[in-house]
């Protein structure tokens, strides 16, 4: 079983895309890894034009395949690392029986094989106005996350998706955030019950009708209270609306300037909403 100080070496030899699976890279260490293979792949052409029986080309040709090895090894270059293994091994055991042609053609197929490999590892980019919301552990402030804690994995992903231009994807996440704060928020606290299969224009009655009856209730002050579930109302109307059920239905899809205004307005909503009601179990 493999000790805890083997697994974070073995971590700290991968890239760092992949050291930390969804984490930003900044373009400074893409930058240096990509140096870094570059690198390694020019000084394997400079070894193919200086073949030669001689004792200290063979050792350093023995180091550069050993790097292109190491270095394949941490990127992932699976095939190009066995490649450059079979380079080394051949040159430290078997020189003599090595001929000029064949070593440049090992040589020239390894390069091939790491410059196909970095082909195939593709980066999205996030724009730098947009860091901030792919990175932010609580979009929408620290009072949302205390009152809904159970939304904050949707409120993140619905971030997430707005850097990376991920539009319906978005509002679906903040479609999700909207039910839980409804079902585990505004019903448990205005003591609403509704069983079954319901529409949101249930909800939102139910929601009128306590503000218009004012019942009394645990820690509701109605002459309080009522302009504040007035904007609820007001305001998962038009989410109904406009937005909620074409997107359930799939018949809509969002561009980017559309989902930074709905994302914008479930902020702002989410805000309200935190004042006075939190999620219950």
């Amino acid at each position: 079983m493999a000790t805890k100080q083997a697994v974070d070496l073995a971590a700290d030899r991968l890239p760092p895309w992949e050291r930390n699976p969804g984490q930003l890279v900044s373009l400074e260490v893409m930058v240096e890894v990509g140096s870094r293979c570059v690198r390694v792949i020019e000084q394997l052409v400079v070894r193919e034009c200086e073949l030669s029986r001689d004792d200290r080309k063979a050792l350093m040709l023995r180091i550069d395949c050993e790097e292109a090895r190491d270095l394949c090894r941490e990127m992932g270059f699976g095939s190009a690392a066995a490649q450059a293994d079979r380079i080394r091994h051949g040159v430290e055991r078997f020189f003599d029986q090595y001929t000029t042609e064949q070593l440049r053609r090992d040589l020239e197929s390894l390069r091939r094989q790491m410059v196909d490999e970095i082909k195939t590892r593709l980066f999205l980019h996030v724009p730098p106005a947009d860091v901030d919301l792919y990175l932010e552990s609580e979009p929408f402030g620290a009072a949302v996350g205390a009152a809904f804690p159970s939304a904050i994995h949707d409120v993140r992903e619905a971030a997430i998706c707005l850097a990376l231009d991920r539009s319906t994807a978005c509002v679906l996440h903040l479609m999700r955030v909207l039910e839980l704060c409804i079902k585990r928020g505004i019903n448990p606290r205005l003591k609403i019950e509704l069983k079954g299969d319901r529409k949101w224009a249930d909800y939102i009655g139910a929601i009128r009708n306590r503000v218009k009856n004012k019942p009394r209730l645990p820690g509701i002050d109605w002459q309080l209270d009522e302009p504040f579930y007035d904007r609820v109302a007001d305001d998962l109307d038009n989410i109904r609306a406009i937005w909620r059920n074409p997107t359930m239905h799939a018949a809509a899809s969002y561009q980017p300037r559309d989902a930074r205004s709905i994302f914008g307005f479930f902020h702002s909503f989410m805000e309200h909403l935190a004042t006075r009601v939190k999620e219950e179990p």
